[in-house]
């Protein structure tokens, strides 16, 4: 914004700084900067809930049916896993569209010119537009091949070149895994991910599958191929991927309803009444397991529902600031792009959160093998001229842990500075190790805040501190008994069966 032009290349690292970056969302990061630096913080978080919303009640018109309500009242809640405040909400938005623009085609048989603008700016706002792509490809199949569908569909083609790479930017949700070095959770399928971890989104996926097979196979016998094939399609989609898991969901509320609307049950009214009102019931429940945030509390999610914005662990770059170190720092991937956000252009970073940005060669080669071993870790440290870690203690790759632990061992790395996330490390001979004073325990002890400890646990066990380790782990019984992730640890699932799975 203050440049007024688009980067081409890596600002945010040292170590590859001249590396070739297409950013195919940059015009979302424009948004979201204008909203923060005009109203604050917290009004990202009222500009994502009003697009997600948009976007469900969109999906909800397009079903045509007051069955649409019904479906997404009790599938829309997975959206939560693509929930946060970044670029592809705005995908989910334009997906919503295009599905409305799938039914309004059914009935007026021309393609709407509005759509090449919505690809115009979904191919600068981020890289989903391919999902778009695919969908106005159904679009133009579905529509009788006139002049103007013809020129609506090669327009909304041509457009996606009108964006800062052009040609590359185009095909960059093709070609972006060419250079893709290191994997993450978004990229993952749901089955790899259902063996991790206990996501209740993940799980809710599978146990939504078979009422989407039911109105697939509904909608075939009815002769609704296009609907039943997008419904297939969208399903295997989030299944080989995570991150397109909202899309899913879209196409489920938008296009399932069509197998309910001939489904007409003789019932008295009375049993209609009394349907009706278990109905409402579940929709009171609902909205106050949300909005008491005991859903977040029952299947420990770090996140809660209301309006407002903390930045827990904003210490670290005043620390980082005022702190007077040697050479350059070393960083994981987990936070990389969190210390940009806090200390660029003053401080570069060793790596950030975007895998495509650095040749898929530093990962392999560099990245991960320093974390594993100690004398490519001397070897690089050297070649970077790094005297300054800075660790997010919550890294859970094997890799991460392996340098944690050996980190806190290596007498060498004297601890400086440590919060529920961060831990940051220096090799310079003056410098006081904190684990030496009583402000270290003083601090652990003061905390009161459930996933924090939760953090703090896993520090001290891997400082081998087990005991204390154990004493913390009592305190956050006492906090949370109710909280699945301790049910099934202390294993107790009978007593909570929705914690099984």
């Amino acid at each position: 914004m203050q440049t007024k032009s688009v980067p081409t290349t890596n600002l945010l690292s040292y170590t590859y700084p001249d590396f070739p970056f297409i950013n195919h969302h940059w015009f979302s990061e424009v948004i979201l900067s204008i909203f923060q630096q005009s109203l604050g913080l917290n009004s990202l978080i009222l500009l994502k809930a009003v697009i997600i919303i948009l976007a469900i009640a969109i999906a909800i018109i397009a079903s045509g049916s007051f069955w649409g309500f019904g479906v997404a009242f009790f599938i829309s809640p997975l959206i939560l896993e693509r929930a946060d405040i970044r670029p592809e909400i705005f995908g989910f938005l334009a997906f919503s569209l295009l599905l409305l623009e799938l039914r309004r085609v059914q009935k007026t048989k021309t393609l709407s010119v509005y759509i090449p603008i919505i690809f115009l700016l979904w191919v600068n706002i981020h890289i989903s537009f391919a999902v778009g792509l695919f969908l106005v490809g159904i679009l133009f199949l579905v529509a009788p091949k006139s002049k103007r569908n013809i020129v609506v569909f090669v327009s909304s083609i041509l457009v996606l070149f009108i964006n800062p790479n052009g040609v590359q930017g185009a095909l960059a949700p093709f070609t972006i895994f060419r250079n893709y070095g290191y994997s993450i959770v978004e990229n993952q399928n749901m089955l790899f991910l259902s063996s991790l971890m206990n996501d209740i989104f993940i799980r809710g996926y599978f146990i939504s599958l078979p009422f989407t097979i039911v109105a697939l196979c509904i909608l075939f016998l009815k002769k609704k191929y296009i609907f039943s094939f997008l419904l297939l399609f969208f399903s295997l989609l989030a299944l080989y991927q995570v991150r397109h898991l909202p899309f899913y969901v879209l196409t489920v509320i938008a296009l399932a309803p069509t197998a309910l609307v001939d489904l007409h049950v003789p019932m008295k009214p009375t049993i209609r009444k009394g349907l009706s009102l278990i109905f409402i019931y579940f929709l009171l429940a609902g909205t106050i397991f949300f909005g008491s945030n005991l859903f977040f509390e029952t299947f420990d999610i770090n996140k809660s529902f209301g309006f407002g914005y903390e930045m827990q662990n904003s210490k670290v770059f005043s620390f980082l600031k005022k702190y007077k170190r040697e050479g350059a720092i070393f960083n994981n991937f987990d936070i990389g792009s969190y210390l940009s956000y806090g200390l660029y252009p003053g401080v570069k970073v060793f790596v950030d959160g975007r895998p495509e940005a650095y040749p898929s060669s530093f990962f392999q080669n560099i990245y991960i093998p320093l974390q594993e071993d100690q004398e490519k870790q001397d070897t690089f440290f050297k070649q970077y001229d790094i005297h300054t870690i800075v660790f997010s203690h919550t890294d859970q790759t094997p890799w991460g842990s392996s340098f944690l632990i050996r980190t806190l061992q290596n007498k060498q790395w004297k601890l400086l500075y440590f919060d529920t996330v961060f831990v940051i490390f220096s090799d310079a001979q003056n410098a006081t190790d904190i684990r030496n004073t009583d402000a270290f325990m003083q601090q652990i002890d003061k905390e009161e805040r459930f996933f924090s400890l939760i953090h703090y646990v896993s520090l001290l066990g891997a400082m081998g501190q087990e005991t204390k380790a154990m004493q913390l782990l009592q305190k956050v019984y006492l906090l949370r008994p109710n909280s699945c992730s301790l049910i099934r640890m202390r294993q107790r699932q009978f007593s909570a069966p929705w914690c099984i799975f």
